[in-house]
């Protein structure tokens, strides 16, 4: 027989036993352990940070790579960093410049952002920098860019401005707590979201083409891609004709007399004759010519729009230049000096021809180029520090900007060189293009999607030959770190699975070397330039940080991430930009359930076939999935009458604005005035400068952000009584010298009428009577009665008179 305290603890056993077996398999509801979400958001912001340091020009690079403390770095980036975050808005605001972003349709919420981040730097010993990322999270979600119009702005500047105050907080502070992470995460998906929203509603591609810098290659790109142009050849090169954007390098009848001071010079091929720019297509007419002809992308490689020299408005050239908000902008930056090389090397002449030929080339060309025609045709030296300020925050308005650095250039050259060296010797065995192209993408061990690239642009990339999509073998850490950046900008911010990581267009081999004092001299004629490419350089790694974190911790979709981009967009029943012929197609071997990019490795699934680019392994075991339609990215996802009816909704279930709160109403009963006539007045109070909204418990008056919206208000309705009262009090002395005016001028008349009427009484009084005693004295006594009758008539008869007289 087993003892009591034993049956007592079997009973027990069985009891824990039961339990266990209860809840197996079941969610537990005690609270979760550390999900580490702060040391993942923290190990992304190192790697874009050394992506960074990575694209810097080579001898910035060996001083920074060496274990510079971030501290340090914080230093190093902090202009920049508050530029974006806090002397962007306020320049925009000083100097009048035109950016649609911050303009009439976006001023309240650009307004709002920027006021909330002064607030969280100004008030850091107040509140902690997790109530400051909550504030920040409150209003960007808080933006309705579909208030007032169906053509979104995807917010850079915002985006920018934000991600710089996060990236500070980084370097200065340190990893991010879990708390703070998961904030992170939602200020970055929220930017990402407004980005891509913005895009699918513009859907047209203005790529400004910066001449030597990637253009020719993005445009291949675009074509790879699914976009539609009227041309993708090496003539057209994504220009619209109608557009006249062709690039005018020369100055006009430079090249006939530098031809006659120099004999022998052979004619540049770059040589570009005729008007310097025309102002007839604006934004509004581009966007009708792209949409009537159906095309979703184009090139401008002449200068940006100016709208207020097209309206005659005489203002300075750089105030009204921007890009069209009515299209998803797009610019590729890449370091001057390389650049101007590049124009030289097409035409090997020493730079005082080139200067005397080509001013632009010569001096801060993007600049230029960036600040519309006027600028452009300034004569040499006449670029300032003004101009590069104005440049600046015309960058800022690219939706999606790259910036090539040496890292990228020398890993696409090296590329190029090693495939023209292999056409070199087909073409001394064959002596046939097309055999040459076969046997340099055999010799490289190219797969089907190489070769398709390769034979359109004569120059394929061997980046990821083989269907397990890993990288050619040698390559550095700082080509990693360059195709990485571009699958951010271009997988991401265009929604394209084709980037520049697989095709560089142009090749550029046996490329001249240049001598000291030459490359001095580029150097000296692009100073401003220089500057604006690392300005640019940091703009790349704000994107990169934005669009990677809410890509590959958040599981946003973007166009190179399989499910989020363009594998949505090839469901999407008759998509734009495919090519015929280009339908779903299953496609043996690939990932079923179509696999999304490595968090990782930041790898995708090829566009042509089941291969994937940069390390990612292709699922096997014969499962099939649907090849995705190439719809350009972003901008071909959705259908043109989906999205006008979406849009038409939008606005039809548009909620209308909240009534002011009951409370506030009371408060802001008009003041009644008096009058000393005995009439009221009703002066009303006014809140122009209460914000409509809470923002996180908080809520703006009169340029302030109040953490305590109560406080805000109460401030408010101080103000506006006070105000009120001041009104009152004018109102009050204005109505009350009115009313006195008027009884003075009563008072005169009154006074004045007194003084005829009593003159014309006794007139009356006194000829009545000497008439009847006259004729009175003449007969009896009914005689004077009927004469004093008689006389009385006659006497008012000659008062009347003497009184019309006398009046």
């Amino acid at each position: 027989m087993i003892p009591g305290h034993k049956w007592l603890a079997l009973l027990t056993l069985l009891a824990s036993v039961h339990a266990f077996l209860a809840t197996a398999g079941q969610p537990v509801a005690a609270e979760p352990a550390p999900t580490g979400l702060g040391a993942a958001v923290s190990n992304l912001f190192s790697q874009k940070v050394k992506l960074y340091l990575e694209s810097l020009p080579e001898e910035q690079q060996q001083q920074l790579l060496q274990g510079l403390p971030p501290a340090q770095l914080a230093d190093r980036l902090r202009p920049t960093l508050r530029f974006l975050y806090e002397d962007s808005y306020t320049i925009v605001t000083q100097h009048g410049f035109i950016v649609p972003e911050l303009g009439e349709l976006f001023v309240d919420e650009g307004s709002m952002l920027f006021g909330n981040i002064s607030y969280v730097r100004s008030h850091s010993s107040e509140i902690s920098f997790e109530q400051g990322l909550r504030l920040l999270l409150a209003t960007l979600r808080s933006f309705d860019p579909t208030r007032f119009t169906t053509l979104l702005t995807a917010y850079p500047i915002c985006r920018r401005a934000v991600t710089a105050l996060l990236l500070e907080r980084f370097l200065t502070s340190g990893n991010f707590s879990d708390s703070e992470g998961q904030l992170v995460l939602g200020i970055s998906t929220r930017l990402f979201e407004l980005h891509r929203q913005a895009a699918q509603t513009k859907r047209i591609v203005e790529f400004f083409h910066v001449s030597k810098s990637g253009g020719t290659s993005f445009c291949q790109l675009g074509r790879l891609n699914g976009c539609k142009t009227e041309g993708f050849d090496s003539h057209r090169n994504c220009l619209i004709t109608y557009f006249r954007d062709h690039p005018r390098w020369t100055v006009a009848d430079a090249l006939p007399a530098l031809s006659a001071a120099t004999p022998g010079m052979r004619e540049p091929w770059c040589a570009r004759f005729g008007r310097q720019y025309s102002f007839k297509w604006h934004c509004r007419a581009r966007r009708q010519h792209m949409t009537k002809n159906r095309f979703n992308i184009y090139a401008n490689e002449l200068v940006l729009h100016d709208q207020a020299n097209l309206t005659g408005s005489g203002r300075s050239s750089w105030l009204g230049v921007h890009p069209c908000r009515e299209f998803l902008n797009v610019v590729i930056f890449r370091e001057p000096a390389e650049r101007v090389v590049s124009h030289m090397y097409f035409d090997k002449e020493s730079p005082e021809q080139w200067r005397a030929l080509a001013v632009p080339v010569m001096d801060n060309y993007v600049v230029r180029s960036l600040l519309g025609g006027k600028v452009f045709n300034l004569p040499g030296g006449a670029i300032n520090a003004t101009h590069l300020l104005a440049a600046k925050i015309i960058s800022l308005q690219f939706e999606v900007l790259l910036s090539l650095g040496s890292s990228t250039s020398n890993n696409n050259n090296n590329n190029n060189n090693n495939n023209n060296n292999n056409n070199n010797n087909n073409n001394n065995n064959n002596n046939n293009n097309n055999n040459n192209n076969n046997n340099n993408n055999n010799n490289n061990g190219s797969s089907t999607r190489n070769s398709s690239i390769g034979s359109s642009s004569s120059c394929s990339s061997n980046n990821g030959s083989s269907s397990g999509g890993s990288s050619a073998s040698g390559s550095s850490s700082q080509q990693q770190g360059a195709r990485e950046l571009t699958r951010d900008i271009f997988g991401l911010g265009l929604g394209w699975p084709v980037d520049l990581r697989h095709l560089h267009a142009r090749p550029t081999p046996q490329r001249p070397q240049f001598s000291d004092p030459v490359m001095a001299a580029v150097r000296q004629a692009t100073l401003y330039d220089q500057d604006l490419y690392e300005f640019a350089l940091v703009l790349q790694g704000l994107d990169a940080v934005v669009f990677g974190v809410a890509h590959d911790l958040a599981g946003a979709g973007g166009g190179g991430g399989g499910g989020g981009g363009v594998e949505e967009s090839g469901r999407q029943e008759g998509g734009e930009g495919g090519d015929a012929g280009e339908g779903d197609e299953e496609v043996p071997g690939a990932a079923s359930g179509g696999a999304a990019s490595s968090s990782a490795n930041g790898t995708f699934l090829g566009a042509f076939g089941g291969s994937a680019v940069g390390g990612g392994a292709v699922g096997g075991g014969g499962a099939k999935r649907k090849r995705p339609r190439r719809t350009c990215g972003y901008v071909g996802q959705v259908r043109r009458a989906v999205a006008a009816a979406a849009s038409r909704a939008a606005l039809l279930t548009a909620a209308p604005p909240p009534p002011p709160e009951a409370w506030l109403a009371a408060l802001a009963q008009p003041l009644t005035l008096m009058l000393s006539d005995g009439q009221q007045v009703e002066v009303p109070l006014r809140f122009d400068t209460l914000g409509e909204r809470e923002v996180a418990g908080g809520r703006w008056f009169n340029g302030t952000f109040f953490a305590n919206s109560t406080e805000a208000v109460a401030r408010a309705v101080a103000a506006a009584r006070e105000a009120a009262l001041v009104e009152a009090e004018a109102l009050r002395e204005e109505r009350n010298a009115e009313l006195q005016a008027r009884h003075a001028v009563r008072e005169k008349r009154v006074k004045a009428w007194g003084q005829v009427r009593g003159r014309l009484g006794a007139d009356a009084v006194g000829g009545g009577g000497g008439g009847g005693g006259v004729r009175a004295g003449g007969g009896g006594l009914e005689v004077e009665a009927a004469g004093a009758a008689g006389a009385g008539m006659e006497a008012a008869g000659t008062g009347r008179g003497v009184g019309a007289r006398g009046l």
